[in-house]
């Protein structure tokens, strides 16, 4: 599925509308960000994450995503659970991401 890029509303809505959901906040001078952005892109495409809505958000332009990145590096990868945070990282590679996604999928399997 391809990713959303998204502003501050549609996140309060699309976190609530899917029962998983992968937000990556980045900023607009974050190389990181930049460097990542295809390996995202892959990784929302793959089959074992098929159950996760990928969404983009850019921090530079949403005020609440920027207030929730205060304490954060960018960028942050926020898994949500039925609108609630299950897991939050700051990640510098595709294994970082990997590891995040698959941190949630194993709980998923725990809680079927």
């Amino acid at each position: 599925m391809a990713i959303q890029t998204i502003d501050d509303e549609q996140l309060r809505f699309l976190i609530y509308s899917r029962e998983y959901t992968s937000v990556k906040y980045t900023s607009p001078t974050c190389e990181i960000c930049k460097n990542l952005a295809p390996e995202y892109d892959k990784l929302s495409k793959q089959q074992e994450y098929s159950s996760i809505l990928f969404l983009r958000i850019d921090s530079g332009e949403n005020p609440t995503a920027k207030q929730f990145l205060a304490e954060q590096a960018t960028p942050l990868i926020v898994v949500y659970h039925k609108g609630v945070v299950v897991k939050a990282g700051s990640v510098t590679t595709v294994e970082d991401m990997e590891a995040i996604l698959d941190e949630l999928l194993v709980s998923v399997t725990h809680v079927k």
